[in-house]
């Protein structure tokens, strides 16, 4: 028998533990209540904005972008900043992605020779 029992909805639970997690030895701000709330509005967000894409997923890339930027990083110590700063930290992963380089012919080294 399990001596903890998770209440609640497992996607938000999942999201709150990991932010947690990402945070260490600082204490979460706000309420309980409040990050709950602050959480679901983020997951139905993103699931809105990007219905092919799981939002517990996005919402865990949202987390490791804004602990890896400077700014973010001494901000994001409950789930209400992630949720105002969205925008700016969906940008941050845009932003890190490799941009492709157009595709050129490969470059003519010498005559070809024409074969008999």
């Amino acid at each position: 028998m399990e001596s903890h029992i998770q209440r609640g909805r497992p996607d938000i639970n999942e999201v709150i533990e990991y932010l947690r997690a990402s945070l260490g030895p600082v204490p979460m701000d706000g309420t309980q209540q409040q990050n709950r709330n602050n959480c679901k509005l983020l997951l139905d967000f993103l699931s809105k904005q990007y219905p092919g894409y799981d939002p517990v997923a996005g919402a865990k890339r949202m987390i490791d972008l804004a602990m890896g930027d400077g700014w973010h990083r001494g901000k994001c110590t409950n789930v209400q900043h992630l949720y105002w700063n969205r925008g700016k930290i969906i940008a941050l992963g845009v932003a890190s992605k490799p941009k492709e380089e157009p595709k050129q012919p490969p470059p003519v080294v010498g005559q070809l020779r024409q074969i008999d």
